[in-house]
């Protein structure tokens, strides 16, 4: 099972300043929105709780400790959803909203952690759009085709004017920048 580097933690707890911070922040705000929109938040008040998961993340991260085989993904999504209850509470005295605006509040289910795929596929996205202005269009073309859409090379070179060795050389030069960006976050 893949897990969150315990080093990059560690260099997270030295503090707000820490350079690893930005790089966290880009990645898994993305994914704390996506955890607040499970948990049935309108999209104004998952981008406000995602960034109060993140302030709490700055006095609450010196005090994580792996332990009991509890990974950092699960310790991150049982915070998200404290916090969101917290949301709530806080945000129960603002007026009530408009009857349409009410729909799905009684129908909240039960959350369900997030699938460790779901998880890796998420980084995945937000590690390429963070990625995406170093490298052609071309080359980024090769690399959705070949990898996202499962299109074989000789096709996609066929496709895209290139020849299959560039196709395979595109593929790889993305591969390995992207496994550069998530090193440290994903063991």
């Amino acid at each position: 099972m893949d897990t969150t580097s315990l080093t990059l933690l560690d260099s997270l707890k030295r503090g707000p300043d820490a350079p690893e911070w930005t790089r966290f922040v880009r990645l898994y705000e993305p994914l704390l929105k996506r955890w607040a929109l499970s948990q049935k938040f309108p999209p104004q008040d998952a981008d406000d709780l995602a960034q109060e998961v993140l302030l709490k993340l700055f006095t609450a991260l010196p005090e994580y400790e792996k332990a009991g085989g509890g990974s950092f993904r699960s310790w991150l999504f049982r915070l998200t959803v404290n916090a969101g209850h917290d949301f709530r509470r806080r945000v129960a005295t603002r007026r009530l909203p408009a009857p349409d605006g009410l729909s799905g509040v009684a129908d909240e289910s039960p959350l369900v952690a997030m699938e460790e795929a779901e998880y890796l596929r998420e980084l995945s996205r937000q590690a390429l759009e963070l990625i995406r202005p170093e490298f052609s269009e071309a080359t980024m073309a090769a690399f959705r085709c070949t990898k996202v859409d499962g299109v074989a090379a000789g096709n996609v070179a066929t496709e895209l004017g290139m020849t299959a060795g560039a196709v395979y050389n595109a593929v790889n030069r993305v591969m390995t920048r992207l496994r550069e960006v998530l090193a440290g976050l994903i063991d």
